[in-house]
């Protein structure tokens, strides 16, 4: 990784391998960002919401997401961040934001198909 950093803006050739090709590539250096929100609106007018990880900016990307879609209902996909220990509470805190009320706020479900849970349950 040290020989890959560099000044931004600077230039630096990686040798790329995938599966049996070999090429090499020239990439500009620079600061690289990853939102933590991404969603698509699905039929019904129901919004997918991915969120990848819990940031300073997380909040005001799903915010952001929330307006661009205007769902009237929402699913909040939390499987990466779930995983790691007191995410999950965190990203329950994302359904006070701008969520489409009334009726359930959130229900888990298991990878294995279950629901429910002790943070299943309406709004409060």
């Amino acid at each position: 990784m040290q020989r890959i950093r560099g000044r931004d803006g600077s230039t630096v050739k990686l040798f790329v391998q995938r599966d049996a090709r070999e090429w090499t590539a020239e990439v500009v250096r620079g600061q690289v960002t990853v939102d933590a929100v991404s969603g698509v609106m699905l039929p019904g007018a129901v919004g997918y919401l991915r969120i990848t990880s819990f940031k300073e900016t997380t909040l005001a990307q799903l915010d952001g997401v929330l307006r661009r879609l205007k769902p009237r209902a929402v699913v909040l996909d939390l499987r990466g961040p779930a995983r790691m220990p007191g995410r999950a509470a965190g990203g329950l805190g994302c359904r006070r934001r701008s969520l489409p009320r009334p009726g359930p706020a959130h229900r888990l479900a298991s990878p294995a198909g279950g629901e429910g849970g002790a943070a299943s349950g309406p709004w409060r």
